[in-house]
C-alpha cells in the first residue's frame, strides 16, 4: 500500500489510521501490561507517524525503500528526506539539534552515552524511591501551590521521572540507528537548561514528537493561511526566487495550531489508556504553553528583549531559566494530574530499580 503510487495520500493515511486504531480493539490481550504496550505502540507512535507520512508528496514517499521506512519510523527522517530538506526553505526544513552523524558515532560518543544512561538511571531510581517513601499528594488545584513544599518537590520529581524514563527508553533504540548507519538525534537536548518556553518546546523537549507536530500541524497551517490570505498566483516559487515572509500573525496561529494538536493528542491518549474520563487538564496545559510562547514572541518584538538587549550572560540566562522553570512548575499539575491519579511512573515500569540501592536511597531521603 505504501509503495502504490496510484493510491492517494488521503486513502493511504485514512486506511492506515483505521487499522492502527482498530488493532487493539480487534486483538485484545488478556495481560493488562501487554495490552497497554500494544495500545501505546498503535496510538502514541504509529498513528502519528502515519499522519506525518501523509504530509509528504505521494510520488515522493512511494519511492522509499524498506530501509527508509524503518529509519523514518524511529527518527522522522531518512536519506530521501534529508536530501529534500537541503532544497527547502528554512520554514519547511525541520530544525534538529545535536544531530550525530554515523561518522561521529565513535567510541567516545558511546562512552558518553553509557555514562548519561547510567546517570539517568540513578536519577530515575532516586525519584522512584522518593515516591515509594513519600506517596504523591495531588495538587490542591490546577496550578502549583508555591507555599506547599511537598507539592513543589512532588511535581519536580515527576518531571525527573518523565525525563529519565523517556530518555532511557529512546536511547535504548540506538542499535537501530547503528544497524541502519543513520544519524542519531537524541530525544532531549538538556531541557532543564532552557532559557525560555520557546527554547524548551522548540529546541530541547522531545525532538521526535516535535518534528511530527511541525509537519502535521505547523507547516500545513501556514500553507493554509497563505492560500487564504492571497489571491495572487499560487505557483510554487523556484529556488532562485525570493521567499516572502508571511505576516507574524500567521506564525502565531500556526504555533497555536501545533499546541492545539498536541493538546488533543494527549487528551486522546488519556481517554484510551485510563478508565476515568479526563478533566481536560492536559488540554489546558498545552494550550497555556502555546499562549505563553506567543506572548513571549510578541513581547520580544515589542521590547527587543532577548534580541537587542537582555541577551546572553550569566545574569540574563539565569533570569530566563528561572522564569521558564517557574512557569513549567506552576502549570505542571495540569500535566501530571491524569497520570498521577492512575499511578503512572510511580512504580518501576519497564526500567528496573536495583533493590538494595533503592533501600539505601530511601534511608537517605
Amino acid at each position: 500500500m505504501l509503495r502504490n503510487k496510484n493510491l492517494s495520500n488521503y486513502s493511504m493515511t485514512a486506511t492506515a489510521v483505521a487499522l492502527m486504531l482498530g488493532y487493539p480493539a480487534i486483538f485484545p490481550c488478556s495481560d493488562p501490561a501487554v495490552n497497554v504496550y500494544i495500545r501505546v505502540t498503535s496510538l502514541l507512535f504509529l498513528v502519528l507517524k502515519v499522519l506525518e507520512i501523509g504530509t509528504f508528496n505521494r510520488h515522493f514517499n512511494s519511492k522509499w525503500a524498506l530501509r527508509d521506512y524503518v529509519e523514518y519510523m524511529w527518527s522522522s527522517s531518512n536519506i530521501p528526506i534529508r536530501l529534500l530538506e537541503l532544497k527547502q526553505s528554512d520554514l519547511q526544513r525541520t530544525s534538529r539539534c545535536h544531530v550525530i552523524g554515523a561518522g561521529h558515532q565513535t567510541l567516545a560518543f558511546y562512552m558518553k552515552l553509557v555514562v548519561r544512561l547510567f546517570l539517568s538511571w540513578i536519577a530515575y531510581s532516586i525519584a522512584i524511591s522518593y515516591f515509594q517513601k513519600y506517596p504523591y499528594t495531588p495538587a490542591s488545584g490546577w496550578f502549583l501551590n508555591l507555599s506547599n513544599p511537598k507539592e513543589i518537590v512532588d511535581h519536580a520529581m515527576f518531571g525527573v521521572l518523565t525525563y529519565c524514563f523517556t530518555g532511557i527508553i529512546f536511547n535504548g533504540l540506538l542499535p537501530v540507528f547503528v544497524i541502519l548507519n543513520a544519524p542519531f538525534v537524541p530525544i532531549f537536548n538538556e531541557p532543564f537548561l532552557a532559557t525560555s518556553l520557546r527554547d524548551f518546546w522548540s529546541n530541547r523537549w522531545n525532538s521526535l514528537i516535535k518534528t511530527s507536530i511541525h509537519r502535521v500541524a505547523f507547516i500545513p497551517t501556514l500553507k493554509l493561511l497563505k492560500s487564504l490570505s492571497s489571491n495572487r498566483d499560487q505557483e510554487k516559487p523556484t529556488h532562485s526566487e525570493k521567499q516572502h515572509k508571511q505576516p507574524d500573525i500567521h506564525y502565531m496561529i500556526a504555533v497555536m495550531a501545533s499546541f492545539t494538536f498536541s493538546a488533543l493528542y494527549h487528551e486522546y491518549l488519556i481517554f484510551n489508556f485510563f478508565t476515568e474520563p479526563s478533566l481536560g487538564e492536559n488540554f489546558c496545559f498545552f494550550m497555556l504553553q502555546g499562549i505563553f510562547c506567543v506572548i513571549q514572541v510578541y513581547f520580544q518584538k515589542l521590547t527587543g528583549f532577548g534580541k537587542t538587549w537582555g541577551r546572553g550572560g550569566v545574569f540574563w540566562n539565569f533570569v530566563g531559566w528561572s522564569c521558564t522553570m517557574g512557569l513549567l512548575l506552576i502549570t505542571s499539575p495540569m500535566f501530571v494530574g491524569p497520570y498521577a491519579r492512575f499511578g503512572v511512573f510511580f512504580e518501576p515500569f519497564v526500567i528496573p530499580v536495583y533493590g538494595p540501592f533503592n533501600n539505601i536511597i530511601q534511608k537517605v531521603i
